[in-house]
């Protein structure tokens, strides 16, 4: 069994679909740095997600999610990837209707890309270590409007482009001749310090950070051309804060920490074909009063991809389906019920070997 063969696939759905967890968008993912040999791979994702309330229309707004990654060997022991993608996001917008109706005319946007150098040193007997540093880029806005604000609707704080820099550490094993591979890797906090308009302080600074992560991921063959594969994701949003000047230093996203699960399992039909089939799950916890921003609380999904081979290429493409978690968007001026909500993303990825 070539134990990158389901490579593809995974990214393939990652880089469509949104996590539930805060503001997690493509799950840091630094698997291309284990690829066999030297690989540069291309990823194009889009997601639908429909989110309305107890009258109120749809707030999800449609996003695309894209990333890319170059990775090579420097010798038997060393490999390196740079890696390209769009870690955290947001995207959600209340119908103008501000004078009647709790939230209307609230919007919330985060725009992030990232760039991520980590290196890879193999050991012998199949350990290794793994370590580098992301440079990343962040944006973003928020509105607070309709009657549940009160006295403070209108309120608004746009955040100007800032350039930040964290770093990401971490260890796997491999045992090649089963296909298994384990590795763990934590990214640290990205302290931003945005130049921000705020409509009632003026010019002001705005400290953001974004949030530490742990990431498990495995995969290992259970029979001959099929693979367990899965991960386990935990961010960290307690430090996360957008503290609004204008409005005596309130914090206008207070997010919730999670901990997000997928297991897949794979198949080889032929040398040109393979399939994978990867179910999602986060928690929402038992307290289901969230933020008008961010009005969902947990997930389930399932996804679906296909990967064709040719030659030194390969293309993936899958598609998953995702049930959000009911949550009441509240307020101290209003509470609005959120049910029945889901998402719809698909992605494709487009994968040379050297």
């Amino acid at each position: 069994m070539k134990t990158q063969f389901i490579a593809a696939m995974t990214l393939g759905l990652s880089t469509a679909t949104a996590n539930a967890a805060g503001l997690d968008r493509s799950g840091q993912s630094i698997t291309d740095v284990f690829a066999v040999g030297t690989v540069a791979k291309f990823s194009f994702g889009a997601t639908d997600a429909r989110v309305s309330g107890a009258g109120v229309p749809d707030v999800g707004q449609g996003f695309g999610t894209n990333s890319a990654s170059y990775k090579t060997d420097f010798g038997d022991r060393v490999s390196f990837a740079l890696i390209w993608d769009q870690p955290f996001g947001a995207n959600t917008s209340y119908a103008q209707d501000p004078a009647a109706s709790a939230f209307g005319g609230t919007r919330a946007s985060v725009d992030t890309n990232a760039i991520t150098g980590v290196a890879n040193y193999r050991f012998d007997g199949g350990f290794s270590v793994h370590g580098g540093l992301r440079v990343q880029q962040a944006e973003g806005g928020v509105t607070l409007n309709g009657l549940a604000f009160g006295p403070v609707a209108g309120y608004n704080l746009d955040l100007a482009r800032d350039t930040s820099v964290g770093w990401l550490a971490g260890v796997a094993y491999e045992k090649t001749d089963i296909a298994l591979r384990v590795s763990l890797t934590y990214n640290s906090e990205i302290d931003h310090s945005f130049a921000s308009i705020d409509s009632i302080a003026g010019a002001v600074t705005t400290n953001v950070t974004t949030p530490e992560s742990w990431n498990l991921a495995f995969q290992t063959g259970i029979a001959k051309d099929t693979l367990l594969f899965g991960s386990i994701r935990y961010a960290n949003y307690d430090d996360f804060i957008v503290p609004a000047a204008g409005l005596g230093g309130l914090n206008l996203a207070s997010l919730d920490s999670a901990t997000t699960f997928s297991l897949g399992i794979g198949r080889k039909f032929t040398d040109t074909w393979s399939g994978a089939v990867i179910l999602g799950y986060e928690d929402g916890g038992s307290d289901n009063l969230v933020s008008p921003l961010a009005p969902t609380n947990g997930f389930a999904s399932l996804g679906l991809a296909a990967t064709y081979t040719k030659d030194n290429m390969k293309i993936t493409t899958g598609v998953r389906y995702t049930d959000l978690g009911d949550a009441i968007a509240s307020t101290t001026g209003a509470s609005v019920p959120f049910n029945g909500n889901s998402a719809v993303s698909a992605g494709v990825s487009v994968a040379f070997s050297f």
